[in-house]
């Protein structure tokens, strides 16, 4: 009874079903042949993806595309360029300003994520052109991103 489930999805895959209509196809059926009811079936359907849904979730690609306006709009890049600028007579002034121009930018936009995708694409490439490693450049950036949490908890 059990293996009538799995026979239909790896029959369902054989057939070139997409893999998720596969796997919710043979969870139907297994939940129709252990209840054996369609009204459960119904049921659990109606309310699955309410309760497995975490809505705080949806704020991130808002967050990335707040972030995908300001770097093509230049507001990003404008702001590195005047911390680069503010911090570039000391050594190493280059990662602190991208670590600036993260917390800046975080504040504004609200989002760690939004922060490192734009920073990722803006800061990375000087620190690279200007003789960074890798791991520096790619670090630096990771942790300004961090800062953003921080200054959103601090404000709460």
């Amino acid at each position: 009874m059990d293996v009538i489930p799995f026979l239909a999805m790896v029959v369902a895959l054989l057939l070139g079903v997409p893999i998720a209509v596969a796997l919710a196809g043979s969870g139907i059926l297994g939940i129709f042949l252990v209840r054996g009811d369609w009204d459960i079936v119904i049921g659990v359907l109606k309310t699955a993806p309410l309760a497995a849904a975490d809505y705080n979730l949806t704020t991130i690609p808002m967050f990335v595309l707040m972030a995908y306006f300001s770097s093509k709009s230049g507001l990003a890049g404008d702001l590195y360029t005047a911390a680069a600028r503010w911090l570039s007579h000391l050594r190493g002034g280059l990662a602190m300003a991208t670590v600036a121009a993260c917390a800046v930018f975080g504040a504004l936009c609200g989002g760690s994520v939004a922060a490192a995708a734009v920073m990722s694409n803006i800061a990375y490439p000087n620190m690279r052109r200007l003789g960074y490693s890798d791991v520096l450049s790619a670090g630096v950036v990771g942790v300004g991103s961090t800062i953003v949490i921080l200054i959103h908890q601090a404000l709460l």
